[in-house]
């Protein structure tokens, strides 16, 4: 997809191959993904957010998960 620079599809793959991502707020990661939480628009993004439900175990605060539309972007040729 044309919308997406080559560092947010970068992002979006590794999230994509990893089944999500866990991170903290404020690292280059978590911004390149909130970013995509409202790409292409809010109502249809390439990510979802949410708060990590295993946060107290493991440290990380957020986990974004990769959408129907997200993989779509991936699957299509630059």
């Amino acid at each position: 997809m044309s919308d997406l620079t080559p560092l947010e599809r970068a992002a979006l793959q590794d999230c994509a191959d990893r089944g999500g991502t866990r991170c903290n707020d404020g690292g280059m990661t978590d911004t390149l993904l909130s970013i995509l939480c409202s790409k292409p628009s809010v109502e249809d993004p390439y990510v979802r957010w949410q708060v990590n439900p295993k946060s107290r175990q493991d440290g990380y605060i957020s986990l974004y998960t990769v959408t129907d539309t997200g993989r779509a972007a991936l699957a299509d040729p630059e």
